[in-house]
């Protein structure tokens, strides 16, 4: 028991996803801890569901392994109640019954759950007094909160979200974010959650995880990424003809664009030095070079645009 206790919420190693001559995962390893809000990120086609799905044993993989709670994702005791819950693709209901009815017809699928148990997860989603309303009346939003709902029950200690705050508008993506933050630090659970929206997820995440075309560019804490080597610049040049040509030439320098005078780059910040050292050696008058921490944003078309080519995943 002591263990399984020390156990972390999510492990992944080596693991291999194809799907005929398409990798659709290519040899991912991933360790996420009890406790942590884990953004998992990456374009369309990167890998991302395909993991989830992998972790919920809903498809097996071609190589490697995956546990929850120390526990093989595809066996019994990984789907155990208690275990895991999970908003991956767009829920699916009844529309002609209510949203608390669809609760307790789709809980009973995992042994079932208390009336106060429904309640207290619509109440926590934010549709209290809308458990009698036919899922039919719903609004987008309001399904996605009641698919939320429904991974709550009965109480997971590990959440898989695919792109949760999909349909909300900005009051209800605070609400979630908020909601989410409460689950992870008074109940403890642990969210595991892919996301195109990087100001939620750097707002919220411990930790995160890049990937691209089904493989693995870098992970580690938030704060840790963020401070990393990389830097972006503001440089201010005459003429700033000479410093783009320049510029757009050398290796280290990513995401380069203009705004009238102003240049605008990310780089290592070793190359900094450097990089001024080739402008004035070049005859380009420089008058300001200023470098800042990347934002998630940045940091994140870096590591994607660096991405090497090949087969897209899902």
């Amino acid at each position: 028991m002591e263990a399984m206790s020390l156990a972390p919420a999510i492990e992944i190693r080596r693991l291999t996803k194809d799907y005929g001559r398409v990798r659709a995962v290519d040899d991912l390893s991933l360790r996420v801890e009890c406790g942590q809000v884990y953004g998992f990120l990456g374009p369309n086609g990167a890998g991302k569901s395909t993991t989830m799905r992998v972790l919920l044993g809903l498809i097996r993989p071609t190589r490697g392994q995956a546990w929850l709670l120390g526990r093989p994702c595809a066996s019994v005791q990984a789907r155990a109640a208690g275990v895991v819950g999970a908003l991956v693709e767009e829920p699916a209901f009844y529309g002609y019954l209510s949203a608390r009815r669809n609760l307790v017809l789709l809980a009973r699928l995992s042994g079932g759950v208390s009336a106060a148990e429904v309640e207290w997860a619509l109440d926590l989603v934010g549709l209290h007094g809308q458990g009698g309303r036919r899922v039919s009346t719903f609004s987008h939003g309001m399904r996605q909160r009641l698919g939320l709902a429904q991974a709550l029950l009965p109480r997971p200690r590990i959440l898989l979200l695919d792109e949760p705050t999909s349909g909300l508008d900005p009051r209800g993506r605070v609400e979630m974010r908020e909601l989410l933050r409460r689950l992870n630090q008074q109940e403890g659970v642990t969210i595991f959650l892919s996301s195109h929206l990087l100001g939620e997820v750097e707002s919220l995440c411990t930790h995160l995880a890049f990937l691209s075309r089904g493989r693995l560019l870098a992970a580690g804490p938030t704060r840790d990424l963020l401070a990393s080597n990389a830097v972006r610049v503001e440089l201010e040049a005459t003429p700033p003809e000479e410093a783009w040509l320049l510029l757009s030439r050398r290796a280290e320098v990513h995401n380069l664009t203009r705004r009238e005078d102003l240049l605008v780059f990310s780089c290592p910040r070793g190359a900094l030095s450097g990089i001024n050292e080739a402008l004035v050696r070049a005859g380009v008058q420089v008058s300001a070079l200023a470098p800042r921490a990347e934002s998630l944003e940045e940091l994140y078309l870096r590591l994607t645009e660096e991405a090497p080519s090949g087969a897209p995943g899902a």
